[in-house]
């Protein structure tokens, strides 16, 4: 492809751009030189894809072979080929999600179900990102391959209350009632967060959630291990993340590189390839096979652009210097 056509994620992948970007190369760098200059129109995108061929550092740690198999051994059932459901797009799936709600509401009585089945739900397909606004005002963005369920009834004094499934970043609308400030409580399948007003992050996949804080108060009261420990209150900067039993890490971060994500780009740091194959996996529905197992404990940091699922495979497999193959959804890395 000539360079006229170039997008960003084809700038990131070309070797000699590279080249330009690092200074690494002496025909290269004059090359380009010349061809930004007779093309000022794409000067714009290619400094935006140099700045994050910039941005990417990787880091090679040193790895004891046996570590690397032990490792790759724990990894392997994960890696292995799924089925894949289609997409259902989100007219249907609301359509669809309203269908079932009063379909259970008439034939089931009980509060217990009708809370967790209620009339409105917003779900996102892999790779989507929507931004919502709540009955009460409060702006939900949620990322892909999740889910928010909550009655679109919220007059009255009655807490707030929506069921999370996935991720989503949340800047929650204060409430008074006569009783004083309503509650605004998000409910996931590991614990309950309970909220006043607040700007925060949750990530719950697989029996794994992770609650950020940004600003304001957040209190967390574990469900699936009711009696094991007592509610936990978060302060700005706080990460928790619980994945039952006892196994709770409680730690002070940076919060906002946890919520990037509804930027449409992602911050690494230090962060192994392991973990960025679970994102791959998790939030693009993508299928991912490693030929080479040394690659997992690789890690980086630096930002990635995700406006593209592509544009994040590109930026990978150049930093990495690595093949990247994709076909559907279905990617190989070696």
């Amino acid at each position: 492809m000539k360079p006229d056509r170039y997008q960003l994620d084809d700038f990131i992948a070309d070797p000699s751009f590279r080249n330009w970007v690092n200074q690494t190369n002496a025909a290269d760098m004059q090359r380009w030189e010349v061809w930004l200059a007779a093309h000022p129109e794409k000067r714009d995108l290619a400094e935006s894809a140099a700045e994050l061929i910039r941005g990417l550092r990787l880091e090679r740690p040193a790895v004891s072979p046996a570590l690397v198999q032990a490792q790759w051994e724990a990894l392997q059932p994960r890696l292995q080929t799924r089925p894949l459901q289609p997409a259902t797009p989100r007219f249907q799936t609301w359509h669809m999600a309203a269908a079932l709600a009063l379909v259970c509401t008439l034939a089931i009585v009980g509060w217990q179900v009708t809370r967790w089945l209620g009339p409105v739900e917003y779900a996102t397909d892999f790779g989507q990102v929507e931004e919502l606004t709540l009955p009460d005002g409060s702006h939900v963005v949620l990322n892909g391959n999740s889910t928010l369920r909550l009655h679109d009834d919220w007059t009255g004094e009655a807490p707030r209350e929506v069921f999370l499934t996935g991720e989503a970043f949340f800047e929650v609308t204060k409430r008074q009632s006569a009783q004083g400030a309503v509650k605004f409580i998000v409910h996931t399948d590991q614990l309950d967060v309970e909220v006043l007003g607040t700007e925060f992050n949750i990530r719950q996949r697989e029996q794994r959630t992770r609650v950020v804080l940004e600003s304001g108060k957040i209190r967390l009261t574990l469900t699936d291990q009711p009696d094991s420990l007592p509610a936990i209150e978060m302060q700005p900067g706080d990460l928790i993340e619980y994945a039952g039993g006892n196994r709770l890490i409680q730690q002070v971060t940076q919060p906002t590189q946890y919520s990037t994500w509804k930027e449409r780009y992602l911050v690494f740091d230090n962060t192994p390839m392991r973990e960025i194959i679970e994102i791959l996996e998790q939030d693009y529905g993508l299928q991912v096979t490693v030929k080479d197992p040394a690659l997992l404990t690789e890690t980086l940091t630096g930002k990635a652009p995700t406006a593209t699922v592509d544009d994040l495979l590109a930026s990978l497999a150049s930093v990495f210097e690595i093949k990247m193959h994709r076909e559907d959804n279905k990617v190989y890395l070696e």
